[in-house]
């Protein structure tokens, strides 16, 4: 009896323990849910990200500024290339800004310094030789006779004096003989070498240099009057510009027709170029008529890194009829060249 009662008793103290604990528990809880904090979005911006943005034609100076001016004491960006993009690594709020201002300084003012030229090149032989020189054989002073060698002693050791050469002749020997001397031989110096090679000379036949603003069509003049009508229209008709029942023309004038295509991208501006003809025919009195020579056309692509001149090349007939310019294609090679250079004014922020 004495042991139950003892179980029991052990039983009843182990549940208030249990009893207890929970309580105790529950009102901590209690206590916490009532001390509970909102967390602020200062404490919740922890994480940082990196994200690659376009920059387009903007100059570096414009860019550097919007970053500083934007970002994060702990943010930081680097150029991945010379055309873009850049990778800006910060907090997300403060990306979205630098970002917004690349989109604004974007839309400042910018004009685009387009050069059009045609050239041929011509491949010459050229033929370059070594310093000349003016000797046509070596004069070489040869031994005829030896003095007998002598041994001798001077109180401390024996001397011993070697044969000497004497009796000298002197004979010639043409460049690159060897010639052989007792104990040793040497060689002449080499003939002369001709070196030949091949060079390439360029020639302008001509340019067309026009300011347009960033992201605006234009036209570039190339002939006024052209006076190889019959040729051009032979050339139209020849590239299915034209066809044969078309209107007889009276006149004509050749122009460029640019196009400019803006992307988003790092690869940001195609320029398209369009050679046309503009026609007054026989039977029309009014406008002209607008002819693409879309067999000629160019699309070409300019990053940030690229201002000189690209090269392709081009039809002879074209530019013969085109720019009334005679090619020996026999001879030379013509080329299309076109030079772009973006530049934004000075007022962008």
């Amino acid at each position: 009896m004495q042991s139950k009662a003892k179980v029991k008793q052990v039983l009843g103290v182990t549940q208030a323990i249990v009893l207890a604990s929970a309580a105790f528990s529950d009102r901590a809880n209690s206590q916490n849910a009532d001390n509970k904090t909102p967390v602020s979005s200062s404490e919740l911006k922890t994480v940082m990200v990196k994200e690659n943005l376009s920059i387009g034609f903007l100059p570096m100076s414009r860019i550097t500024s919007a970053i500083f001016n934007s970002k994060s004491p702990s943010g930081s960006f680097r150029l991945l290339n010379a055309d873009g993009p850049i990778q800006v690594a910060d907090y997300p709020e403060n990306i979205k800004i630098i970002s917004q201002k690349f989109s604004e300084l974007k839309q400042s003012p910018a004009f685009l310094t387009l050069s059009v030229s045609f050239t041929t090149a011509r491949t010459v032989e050229t033929q370059s030789y070594p310093s000349p020189s003016p000797i046509v054989s070596y004069e070489v002073p040869i031994p005829t006779a030896y003095d007998r060698a002598r041994v001798y002693f001077n109180g401390q050791r024996y001397v011993v004096i070697p044969p000497r050469p004497k009796d000298f002749k002197v004979e010639s020997y043409a460049p690159g003989t060897t010639v052989n001397i007792a104990p040793v031989g040497y060689r002449t110096l080499d003939s002369q070498i001709t070196i030949s090679g091949t060079q390439e000379e360029l020639t302008v036949i001509k340019t067309n240099t026009k300011i347009l603003k960033l992201g605006e069509d234009s036209v570039i003049p190339v002939s006024l009057n052209v006076t190889n009508l019959a040729e051009l229209r032979a050339f139209a008709e020849k590239t299915n510009a034209v066809a044969p029942s078309d209107p007889v023309w009276k006149s004509a004038s050749t122009e460029l027709m640019v196009n400019q295509i803006l992307s988003g991208g790092d690869v940001p501006l195609t320029i398209v170029m369009t050679p046309i003809i503009k026609v007054i025919s026989v039977d029309l009195t009014s406008d002209p008529i607008i002819i693409p020579l879309n067999a000629q056309k160019q699309s070409v692509p300019f990053n940030r890194s690229i201002n000189n001149a690209l090269r392709f090349p081009a039809n002879p007939n074209f530019l013969k009829v085109f720019f009334g310019t005679v090619v020996n294609a026999a001879k030379e090679t013509p080329y299309f060249n076109i030079r772009a250079i973006v530049k934004y004014t000075d007022n962008t922020k």
